[in-house]
């Protein structure tokens, strides 16, 4: 999988504590929101190609990715208040895939 060969300026996760308090930061701005080359959008794409990569019965590819997002990340995301549905929603979706909480989504 090639995403684990690139870079941390490719991997945008916000897990940090300060880069969460900006990822939180950019979900409570409009102008983040609505930026269609910002941060934010580049987040929620992300989480949603992890979601794909582990499509199907390919255990190895799953692992990676959860290894790139733990649960324990997309459990700070999506129990924050100012957590986005477009956020929520990949965050979820990566983790159904995995198995995880088994939302149905």
């Amino acid at each position: 999988m090639q995403l684990l060969t690139v870079g941390d300026e490719v991997l945008v996760f916000f897990n940090d504590p300060a880069p969460f308090q900006n990822f939180v930061e950019m979900m409570r701005s409009e102008r983040d929101r609505l930026d269609p080359d910002g941060l934010l959008l580049y987040h929620t794409n992300l989480v949603q190609l992890l979601a794909y990569c582990t499509e199907g019965k390919n255990v190895y590819t799953e692992i990676k990715c959860h290894s790139l997002l733990p649960l324990d990340d997309i459990v700070k995301v999506v129990t924050n208040p100012d957590c986005i549905p477009e956020v929520g929603f990949a965050a979820l979706r990566h983790t159904y895939i995995h198995g995880d909480f088994g939302l149905g989504f």
